[in-house]
């Protein structure tokens, strides 16, 4: 047996057969119980809502989708929020499967987010439409700040 340190993991290579990897995380696990309910009340059939803060601006209905490949702002929290129209950069990217919708958006803003003990700058890309969340975190966000969510208990944590 063979180990390797690679980044944040720890790769174990099983020699004598077909070239079997496995992963190993060094660090700490990730788990939750029921002390990180957010509601007190088990409700794993919701989807996942954050409240999230933008200066002193408390957002709400803040939607984490695993499934989400950029992160959405709807143009009317943008103007709800107080943010000039003339701040969104025109670079429109093409947005698919967000209500059976397909457009373009109309660019990008940079927002500084502060999301449970993650506070950064957040590039959200503005849709015209207005839809069911103040803002849609994607995987890319989670991935940034090493966030990990869990839709049964309702919470986020960052590694």
């Amino acid at each position: 047996m063979t180990r390797v340190m690679e980044r944040n993991h720890e790769v174990v290579v099983i020699e004598g057969s077909l070239m079997q990897v496995e992963y190993q995380e060094v660090k700490d696990p990730v788990t939750f119980s029921s002390k990180d309910l957010a509601n007190q009340v088990i409700d794993g059939d919701r989807p996942l809502y954050l409240t999230t803060f933008l200066g002193a601006s408390r957002i709400k209905r803040v939607f984490v989708g695993t499934s989400a490949s950029s992160n959405i702002l709807p143009l009317p929290t943008l103007d709800a929020l107080g943010i000039p129209r003339d701040k969104i950069i025109p670079k429109p990217l093409w947005v698919a499967r967000i209500g059976a919708l397909q457009q373009n958006t109309l660019g990008h803003v940079s927002l500084d987010l502060r999301v449970g003990t993650i506070r950064a700058p957040t590039l959200t890309h503005v849709m015209e439409r207005s839809i069911s969340y103040h803002i849609i975190l994607g995987r890319p966000w989670l991935k940034a700040y090493k966030a990990v969510v869990s839709t049964y208990y309702q919470c986020m944590k960052a590694i």
